[in-house]
């Protein structure tokens, strides 16, 4: 029995599955970040956090926070845009915190991560919008008489 080694290497099933995983965040992506803008979750209005891993939003870029490279001080936070036409060391400045964030791509690693959590991130959206939704109705309910 011989491994053909040209088969192998000249498979793609790899880069066919990742461009399909990034085509899919991507999606997902602006979905999300749309909703995040909708309930006013973007730039200093936080952000959320869901099974370890925060997002947030700037200027219709969401972003992951990955503290995992270490440096003489500890871990270094990075920033991620999930997004896929984003080159690495890109900056955005939002105009609301006064601040520069300097941002990387998301790698597939990151991407994966991304996409296996967004139904959490989705749900926890949901959460959020209730919460802001009951808080209305009850101002509303208690000032109707004015």
């Amino acid at each position: 029995m011989t491994t053909d080694l040209n088969k192998i290497l000249a498979r793609q099933d790899y880069v066919k599955l990742t461009k399909s995983l990034r085509e899919k965040c991507d999606y997902v992506e602006n979905a999300i970040s749309a909703k995040m803008e909708e309930l006013e979750l973007d730039g200093t209005n936080g952000g959320i956090e869901v099974n370890g891993m925060e997002v947030f939003c700037i200027k219709n870029w969401l972003l992951v926070r990955t503290p995992e490279k270490e440096d003489g001080y500890g871990y270094q936070i990075e920033y991620r845009v999930v997004h896929s036409n984003i080159d690495n060391g890109d900056e955005v400045f939002d105009e609301e915190s006064h601040r520069n964030f300097l941002f990387s791509s998301c790698s597939n690693k990151h991407a994966l991560n991304f996409l296996n959590n967004a139904v959490a991130i989705i749900e926890k959206l949901g959460e959020i919008e209730q919460k802001k939704v009951d808080a209305i109705n009850k101002a509303l309910e208690a000032t109707k008489d004015l």
